[in-house]
């Protein structure tokens, strides 16, 4: 039971990194892509709106559902989570050769990590300026 609060919990997070999963696992070579997936940066550019949308969904979600919510804010408690983010992306970059047909690229591996640790920061600008 305690299981299904978690998932009830985060359930917008875990939608989150299904999308993060299925779009970095894809196989997009045999998709018809706009014109503006043809700018160099927007592979990077993609992984830094995707991990800092999901850090800061998680943030979100953690802080709506969270007893004492000034914890909230404290970066030296958030950083294991921020943490498991990074570690999702590096797994992501260790497993997309294996995985799929696309390569190991570190550039966005560091995408994911600014994505990350901007998302949380972005959280808390937002609870800053609209909290209670």
């Amino acid at each position: 039971m305690q299981f299904l609060r978690i998932i009830n919990r985060y359930k917008f997070s875990i939608i989150c990194i299904a999308i993060i999963l299925y779009v970095c696992f894809v196989n997009i070579g045999s998709m018809s892509k706009p014109d503006f997936f043809a700018v160099e940066w927007f592979d990077l550019f993609a992984h830094f709106l995707m991990f800092s949308g999901f850090t800061f969904v998680f943030f979100t979600e953690k802080y709506r559902k969270s007893a004492n919510q000034k914890d909230a804010f404290k970066f030296y408690l958030n950083c294991k989570y921020i943490f498991y983010a990074i570690l999702l992306g590096f797994l992501i970059e260790v497993f997309q050769p294996i995985l799929s047909t696309r390569s190991r690229e570190l550039f966005d591996f560091f995408a994911d990590v600014a994505g990350a640790t901007a998302g949380y920061f972005v959280f808390n600008l937002f609870k800053k300026l609209f909290g209670k």
